[in-house]
């Protein structure tokens, strides 16, 4: 027996198609990027994706998502990428009634791997870099403290009138100063001390 004030009838509410298949879902998805390169990107590794399962999005398994992913070649980046792109496809086809589930929700992201310091120039070899520089001012520019806070600080170096010595910036607003030293004009020193390479 209902409940109900009125008697109503149940019927079912039939929800428009947004899409006639899979390539259809994709070309709704890809507009969402602003950037290019990244529908570009989005679109092979979707295609890529759809190629390796052989089977259309709605009868993709959450099984078929992380074998793809564990399967993917390429740097952890790449996969990271790979992944992030088809749990955005999966989520999206779910907002747009394409898909009931979306699988891309309960598979995880592998992190990616840190290499900064894999990248990082040995010291040796920053210092003979330096060292091989005949501009007085590019060593300057090159060495130490100087060389790290440059760019993010917005040093500005003025050269002093006569003199081999330069002014800038420093942390905490105060001025930093390196100069030639005038007994050996190959060597210099910076206020803090370091060694201005010749």
């Amino acid at each position: 027996m209902s409940t109900a004030l009125v008697p109503v009838e149940a019927h079912p509410v039939a929800v428009p198609a947004q899409a006639d298949d899979d390539g259809h879902m994709l070309r709704l998805w890809l507009p969402r990027s602003s950037s290019p390169n990244t529908r570009r990107n989005y679109e092979r590794e979707a295609r890529r994706f759809l190629a390796h399962v052989g089977r259309p999005l709605g009868a993709v398994r959450m099984g078929d998502l992380q074998d793809y992913i564990a399967s993917r070649l390429g740097s952890s980046a790449t996969v990271e990428f790979a992944a992030a792109a088809l749990k955005s496809l999966f989520a999206f086809a779910q907002e747009a009634g394409y898909l009931r589930f979306n699988v891309g929700a309960a598979v995880k992201v592998p992190p990616i791997k840190n290499t900064l310091a894999e990248r990082i120039m040995p010291e040796g070899d920053a210092l003979l870099m330096i060292r091989q520089e005949p501009a007085f001012r590019k060593r300057v520019l090159l060495t130490g403290p100087l060389r790290r806070r440059l760019a993010h600080l917005g040093s500005v170096w003025a050269a002093l009138a006569g003199s081999r010595t330069a002014r800038r910036g420093g942390a905490g607003n105060r001025l930093r100063q390196g100069r030639q030293d005038a007994h050996d004009p190959a060597v210099g020193r910076d206020v803090e001390g370091a060694a201005i390479a010749p």
